[in-house]
């Protein structure tokens, strides 16, 4: 750990503040399921309910877009497909509400780039899996990340050198609350790739705008739930 008490550096502020960090639960939180299929909608209701969670199960993207705005929602599960019609509605009621969500779909494969920083649980997955997703987007220390991410802030990494640093700053915050919920026995599978996917775009961007790097930290890999943070 840093001792310097001036120091603000992005891995001192957040392997300081891991002290302090609160464990996600679902309970009480009121959660958006949008998914056309009956019964993985059942299953998914009765699982996130299981966790005390509050469900609201929408299974056409119009039912979708009236739930998007109660104004208590904390969080989104969308299949992205529904035959000819996707979900981008649906994501941008969220994004403007300032909602965020997590995608569980079959065609992983088809989303546009858009959506490259937006988790993504493929189907089938484990309870632990989705459980995991979402705990990682609801924690206090990355839901505004990942709400900027759904406003496509990634893109606006390629436009000036302040944005380059903040995207490292987000990869070391991710990289971090990952390790803490890991350390909670969460499934942190979907969120690693997410990380891993932030890091390269942020990589990608710094080496085509100045040829260097990720710094050391923010590249180094999510600690494993036995290894200490500090």
């Amino acid at each position: 750990m840093c001792r310097r008490p001036q120091c603000r550096s992005a891995s001192c502020y957040y392997r300081n503040r891991h002290l302090t960090a609160r464990v996600v639960l679902l309970e009480g939180q009121r959660l958006l399921v949008v998914e056309d299929e009956p019964l993985i909608a059942i299953d998914l209701r009765m699982l996130l309910e299981r966790e005390g969670a509050r469900v609201m199960l929408a299974h056409s993207i119009p039912e979708a877009l009236e739930y998007a705005n109660y104004p208590a929602l904390s969080a989104g599960v969308l299949d992205f497909y529904f035959g000819s019609e996707n979900a981008e509605p649906v994501c941008e009621a969220l994004t403007r509400r300032q909602v965020p969500f997590i995608f569980f779909t079959g065609l992983a494969e088809r989303l546009s780039q858009r959506r490259l920083a937006t988790l993504v649980v493929p189907k089938p997955a484990t309870p632990e899996t989705i459980i995991g997703a979402l705990k990682f987007v609801l924690s206090p220390e990355m839901r505004d990340i990942i709400v900027k991410a759904q406003r496509g802030d990634n893109a606006r990494l390629a436009r000036i050198e302040q944005e380059i640093s903040e995207g490292e700053e987000r990869a070391e915050r991710m990289r971090w609350c990952v390790a803490k919920l890991a350390r909670s026995g969460a499934d942190t599978s979907v969120a690693e790739r997410v990380v891993a996917t932030t890091i390269e775009l942020v990589e990608n961007l710094r080496a085509r705008s100045y040829g260097g790097s990720l710094s050391e930290d923010a590249r180094s890999p999510v600690p494993k739930p036995d290894e200490p943070l500090l």
